[in-house]
């Protein structure tokens, strides 16, 4: 049986658990030469209004890696950031999507 309080503290919290298979971390995948750099944005840092959010390409919370490693629900702008040969770096927004 659970202690109240403690039970009421874990209850009164919105807590997200994501399952991962043992396959996919014995090498994080955001450590492969290959995988940009993604970062979750924080409301203040998004550079366009929401009206633009509708446009952004989607990545599905479920289906990629990097957003369950990042803990992307749908709603989230995530940053990412890979090197460009012409341009040197090339940054894109994508929004999470279920």
């Amino acid at each position: 049986m659970y202690h109240s309080a403690s039970y009421e503290q874990l209850t009164s919290k919105k807590l997200r658990i994501f399952f991962f298979r043992v396959a996919n971390l014995v090498i994080h995948p955001s450590d492969h030469v290959l995988v940009p750099k993604h970062e979750k944005l924080a409301e203040e840092d998004i550079p366009f209004p929401k009206t633009e959010r509708a446009k952004l390409p989607l990545i599905r919370y479920h289906e990629d890696m990097q957003a369950r490693i990042l803990g992307l629900v749908p709603r989230d702008i995530v940053k990412i950031t890979r090197p460009s040969p012409s341009s040197g770096v090339y940054t894109m927004y994508r929004i999470c999507s279920p």
